[in-house]
């Protein structure tokens, strides 16, 4: 999936409000252009969309051309069950999930340039996005 594709495939949820990084809404520089993915209301985004390294999230290499990687929030009890094991991920390998290396305390998933996962990050959006709506059916 593309950049493009994942912004309006998310971006068309019910209730969900897509913010890019920008000067305009006081978003630090090394932050813009990054997309940010929550539902009304004051929340902390359930999926992000980020194209640059930040200082101290640096492993997936984000400063290679037309890299990016999506940051999916699919609970701490989820991340934990998925990657219960001690198997060695690359964060910087394309199209593989591995917990994120900041925010996996959180619950966040992530996966650099999806292409044969993409429909596993559909799923894996509806389920965050039901979430934090509070669908309990999900």
């Amino acid at each position: 999936m593309t950049e493009a594709e994942l912004i309006e495939f998310i971006g068309s949820l019910p209730g969900v409000v897509t913010t890019v990084a920008s000067a305009a809404n006081s978003a630090p520089e090394e932050a813009w252009g990054d997309v940010f993915f929550s539902v009304d209301g004051p929340q902390f985004p359930f999926i992000t969309l980020v194209k640059r390294d930040q200082p101290g999230d640096d492993t997936s290499h984000l400063d290679r051309e037309g890299v990016f990687r999506l940051n999916i929030n699919i609970g701490r009890r989820a991340l934990a069950e998925r990657f219960s094991d001690d198997e060695d991920r690359d964060p910087a390998a394309f199209d593989q999930f591995f917990p994120h290396p900041v925010y996996d305390g959180y619950g966040f998933i992530s996966v650099l340039n999806p292409e044969s996962t993409a429909e596993e990050v559909r799923e894996l959006a509806l389920k965050a996005h039901a979430r934090a709506t509070g669908d309990k059916g999900a």
